[in-house]
C-alpha cells in the first residue's frame, strides 16, 4: 500500500490515473463482474469440467479458471497500455 501512495504522488502517474480514468473504471467494472461471469460459464458447461472423480473435477475448474484471469489481467492491462 504504501508503494501505491508513492506512485500516486508522482505528478506524471497522477496525469496518467486522470487521462485513463474512464478505461480505468470500465476496467474495474470487468474486474468486478468477472467472477460471476466464471460461475456461470462453469455452470452452463459444467459437462466440460466433471472429470473421473470429485478432484479431477475441481482441477478441471481451477485450471480453467486461472487461465481465464490470467487472460483477463493480460487483456486489460494491454487495454491500459494503449
Amino acid at each position: 500500500m504504501e508503494l501505491m501512495n508513492v506512485l500516486l504522488e508522482n505528478e506524471n502517474m497522477q496525469a496518467t490515473v486522470q487521462s485513463k480514468e474512464t478505461e480505468i473504471m470500465e476496467a474495474a467494472q470487468v474486474y468486478t463482474d468477472f467472477p460471476q461471469e466464471i460461475k456461470t460459464h462453469i455452470n452452463e458447461n459444467i459437462e466440460q469440467f466433471i472429470g473421473e472423480d470429485i478432484k479431477e473435477t475441481y482441477d478441471n475448474i481451477k485450471s480453467f479458471t486461472e487461465g481465464a484471469v490470467f487472460q483477463l489481467l493480460h487483456e486489460m492491462s494491454d487495454q491500459l497500455a494503449e
